[in-house]
């Protein structure tokens, strides 16, 4: 739907329920790409507005790009906030996400079929997969 510029359109099936949560990053590495992607996966599955929050800047949390730009590293703590008729749901997930540990981990491979590793005969920096 076009709307003009200046003018608020409000879906009517966006009721007024909202969840907010405040939750601390437990993955070691803090929001670094992979749980960003997670996140923002994961939010795509609801239909609230859900956006995070890290000290003065505040990320869509659909948007892999925002989450990075929040930098936040292990420790930090985020208010989460949700806007829509499936908010607690959309929240519990994402806090879930975000205060895990070890449910998204850097070294583990999306199909869970292989690590990146550093073999000794390959240059450094350069990681070879390893089934």
């Amino acid at each position: 739907m076009l709307v003009p510029f200046g003018i608020a359109v409000r879906k009517s099936d966006m009721s007024n329920n909202s969840a907010s949560r405040l939750v601390f990053i437990g993955h070691p590495q803090g929001l670094h790409l992979r749980p960003c992607a997670e996140i923002a996966r994961a939010v795509g599955m609801y239909q609230s507005r859900v956006e995070i929050r890290n000290h003065q800047h505040t990320a869509n949390a659909r948007s892999v790009l925002e989450l990075l730009l929040l930098a936040a590293p292990a420790g930090s703590q985020l208010q989460l906030r949700a806007v829509g008729p499936d908010a607690d749901q959309a929240i519990s997930a994402v806090a879930d996400l975000v205060a895990s540990n070890d449910a998204i981990s850097p070294m583990s491979h999306p199909t869970g079929r292989s690590v990146l590793a550093l073999r000794s005969d390959e240059p450094a920096g350069l990681p070879v997969a390893v089934s």
